[in-house]
């Protein structure tokens, strides 16, 4: 299946019903503290917005997502589920890609009119998509593990 999301859990130790609260407080923190948008909780889910078009650095660990959501569930182990979504970053690279072919000269052989742009793609999504599929579960798992340890 075709890549637009990046999800995933992370079990922890032991997760007391009394501590979620605690952990989802710290995740909106780091959120916050990544510049996220629309931030919101629910029981035991963050649910936020980040993406692109805000005012950050392109090394925002948020940058690569349009939205997401974070479950705590207690337990034990207690896991902690996520979800973000990557069509932000899809669509946009699909654009700029869409604009580069317009301008590639016809006179090009048809090898470079069409691996260019794949390259061009695989570059904007493909590596921007594995590189946010290791950062993103580290920055989840380090707000955990940061609460935990308060």
């Amino acid at each position: 299946m075709f890549p637009l999301t990046i999800a995933g859990r992370i079990e922890s130790a032991n997760i007391s019903a009394d501590q979620v609260p605690v952990l989802i407080a710290a995740l909106k923190s780091a959120l916050q503290r990544a510049r996220a948008t629309d931030v919101t909780c629910a029981g035991n889910t963050v649910a936020f917005r980040a993406g692109m078009l805000r005012l950050v650095s392109n090394w925002n660990v948020l940058a690569p997502i349009g939205s997401g959501v974070i479950e705590v569930h207690a337990g034990s182990p207690g896991i902690v589920r996520y979800r973000f979504s990557c069509v932000q970053m899809l669509v946009a690279a699909s654009i700029m890609v869409s604009v580069a072919v317009i301008l590639i000269p016809q006179t090009k052989p048809l090898l470079f009119r069409l691996g260019a742009p794949f390259a061009m793609w695989l570059w904007l999504f493909g590596v921007n998509f594995v590189v946010a599929s290791f950062r993103l579960p580290a920055f989840v798992c380090r707000a955990v593990r940061d609460a935990r340890a308060a």
